[in-house]
């Protein structure tokens, strides 16, 4: 009998690694992106960072600069930060103003004390192997008062869930049953879907970390951030964590 230590082991081995997962599902995240669950979390986190003029704002994990491209007009600065290059060129042709920094996560961030008023990571928290250290870096790198957004899936999220409640959304829309459409649709719900199933495998045999409500909001604390909120987003399949850092 194959024990779950030796399941956890092979499924590393055979599973993608992190970078080149990243640059397969590449173009994917356009669909994530564009879809009216992703709308909704950026219009809740809007909603609680009330960004000014003259906020200077950080997104750690960019991407291709959706979120970037929607505020970067709204403050004094914006800065996008990932690790993948291929992530980067598609948010430059997204952006006008932002500025965007290749760095490793894991990594401290290339930033001195205190520089943001303003920081988000949108469904990346999970992702990463060095989850303390990235949330000491937000704190560290956010002045006192500034607020943090951070949208980070749950243990035991499916994206097969996020994409039937996308379909919920968008049963009107005539423009997904158009001849032109179907097989891009196909194709992307297929695609979408098979990377979905692998980040969710990636997460159960402890490559990747999804969170309990009470653990994100516990290590938040313990890094000293004040928590305002934690509530279900993404089809209930992700935490929205809002906090403060202490003035």
């Amino acid at each position: 009998m194959i024990s779950k230590a030796m399941t956890s082991r092979l499924a590393r081995i055979v599973l993608p690694k992190d970078s080149t997962f990243w640059r397969v599902y590449s173009p994917i995240i356009k669909i994530l992106a564009d879809s009216k669950e992703h709308q909704i979390i950026r219009s809740k986190i809007n909603h609680w960072l009330r960004l000014e003029k003259k906020d200077n704002v950080l997104e750690v994990g960019c991407g291709k600069g959706v979120w970037l491209s929607e505020v970067e007009g709204l403050v004094s600065t914006a800065v996008g930060l990932d690790a993948e290059s291929k992530m980067l060129e598609g948010a430059a042709a997204n952006v006008q103003r932002a500025n965007l920094v290749l760095s490793d996560l894991n990594q401290p961030l290339p930033f001195s004390d205190g520089s943001f008023s303003k920081v988000t990571s949108i469904l990346v928290e999970g992702y990463l192997r060095n989850r303390e250290l990235s949330c000491a870096e937000k704190f560290r790198v956010l002045a006192p008062g500034g607020m943090l957004a951070v949208v980070t899936p749950k243990k035991g999220a499916s994206f097969f869930r996020v994409l039937v409640a996308e379909a919920k959304h968008r049963r009107a829309e005539q423009a997904v049953v158009e001849r032109g459409n179907i097989r891009r649709l196909l194709l992307g719900v297929t695609a979408s879907l098979l990377f979905g199933k692998m980040a969710e495998l990636k997460a159960v045999v402890g490559e990747w970390h999804f969170y309990e409500k009470d653990e994100l909001v516990n290590m938040y604390r313990e890094a000293g951030f004040e928590v305002v909120a934690c509530e279900s987003v993404y089809a209930n399949q992700a935490w929205l964590l809002i906090a403060r850092k202490p003035s």
